[in-house]
């Protein structure tokens, strides 16, 4: 792939696994009074009578609860459940298949499955080339990555996954799915294919921390897991919560793939950048899936302007909320 990147799903251990009378009313009879007509009070007198009632008779209402402690704003701390639902669209991007005839059946059918529920959850992410067969490894040298991503293209590894349970397998693609879905928003492509895009590995890439863009792929692919009724968030971000406990590493450490590579704690642009992108999410409810923040790299902001577009403050501003949140237990 090109200085854009691939995205890759590792295993870790201990890795959690990710990867629902209607009748005729009668007209009512009109009330006949059998008492003498008398005439209606003052309206001075009223307004006399109905302050001394207020005075003697309690509120009917209870008094509103406090409300729940929270985290200094923009970012409250309710953790919003995520929607089963994207942007209105039209029709999809065409789905291309190419498995190894080695695939077993049953893999190519949770392969297909899985990206429907991708597409129905996620939104589209544009015309997509899915490869898997059994015959496919790593070229990196990694034997626990299970799939990678780009624009436009989904690897999946199915001889790293052939112990694993399906729903780690079903969210291995729904997490390389959100990277495709991230690089079509952001229009990554177009990025790839100009002569004056050559970051290095200490460069923040184009679409941002890898924290970032990683974390946020464990996040959506943890929620979508929940909302399909396969595997419980809080279980999810209970077994990461097991993995942050041994992260040393700042968040602000994991920014550029040569700092990801440095890092004495594997892995922990995953685990952190998964607790960053469900604060992330607590400030945008109603974009459960965080796809503005991609939408506005397409738009051509750099990172840290798309950043602000997306969630209401700065890179920096957010690293201090996050270790806040952190010393807080991620509460």
């Amino acid at each position: 792939m090109g200085p854009v990147g691939l995205y890759a799903f590792h295993t870790t251990a201990p890795r959690p696994p990710q990867v629902g009378h209607s009748g005729a009313l009668e007209e009512p009879l009109p009330l006949q009074s059998t008492q003498p007509t008398q005439p209606l009070p003052s309206a001075g007198l009223t307004r006399a009578l109905l302050a001394v009632l207020l005075t003697i008779v309690p509120p009917l209402l209870p008094a509103p609860a406090a409300a729940a402690p929270t985290l200094p704003a923009p970012l409250p701390m309710a953790v919003p459940a995520a929607q089963a639902s994207v942007p209105a669209q039209g029709a999809m991007g065409a789905i291309t298949y190419r498995f190894d005839a080695g695939l077993g059946a049953e893999d190519a059918a949770l392969i297909r499955d899985a990206v429907a529920q991708a597409q129905r959850t996620f939104g589209d992410a544009g015309p997509i080339t899915v490869m898997a067969g059994a015959s496919h490894t790593h070229s990196g040298g990694d034997g626990d990555v299970l799939g990678d991503a780009g624009p436009g293209e989904i690897t999946l590894y199915t001889a790293a996954w052939r112990d694993e349970p399906a729903d780690v397998r079903r969210s291995v693609v729904l997490h390389e799915y959100y990277h495709t879905l991230q690089t079509h928003l952001a229009r990554s492509l177009e990025v790839e294919y100009d002569e004056d895009y050559k970051p290095s590995d200490e460069d923040v890439d184009y679409e941002g921390p890898r924290w970032l863009v990683e974390g946020t792929a464990v996040y959506a692919a943890a929620r979508a897991m929940d909302a399909a009724g396969l595997v419980p968030y809080a279980k999810e971000r209970g077994l990461r919560l097991e993995l942050a406990a041994e992260t040393t590493t700042t968040l602000k450490a994991l920014e550029t793939t040569a700092q990801t590579e440095r890092s004495p704690d594997k892995d922990a642009h995953y685990t952190l950048g998964f607790f960053a992108a469900e604060l992330l999410a607590r400030s945008v409810p109603n974009d459960p899936y965080l796809r503005a923040y991609w939408t506005a790299l397409g738009d051509g902001l750099p990172y840290d302007r798309a950043f602000r577009r997306a969630f209401g403050l700065t890179p920096d501003e957010f690293y201090a909320h996050f270790e806040a949140h952190r010393r807080n237990g991620y509460r």
